[in-house]
């Protein structure tokens, strides 16, 4: 379970169609979505990025201060870097807990 929006949340694990993790969080009583914690960046090398140990983490927008909520649900890693997306940069973590 992870806090997020002021929303106790679940998080559903899935993957986009290149392969890379895809992560959404849904309202732990209703199951509604909150908000799709990932981004996928098809151009971004398989090569650089472990697409089993590691997400690409939306964090701005409506997104903003997910990276935190992830990271102290230990879920995540603090970011290793940052990938170019359109107009912003997604934070590259490495996944430390199972999506159960």
């Amino acid at each position: 379970m992870i806090q997020f929006a002021d929303t106790d949340c679940t998080i559903e694990e899935n993957r986009y169609a290149n392969g890379r993790l895809r992560w959404d969080l849904c309202d732990a009583q209703t199951g509604e979505p909150v908000a799709t914690a990932t981004v996928n960046v098809p151009d971004y090398p398989s090569k650089k990025l472990d697409d089993r140990t590691h997400v690409l983490i939306k964090d701005w927008s409506e997104n903003a201060g997910i990276v935190e909520a992830l990271h102290e649900a230990r879920y995540i890693s603090l970011p290793q870097g940052r990938v170019p997306a359109g107009f912003a940069y997604a934070a590259v973590c490495r996944v430390t807990r199972e999506v159960t």
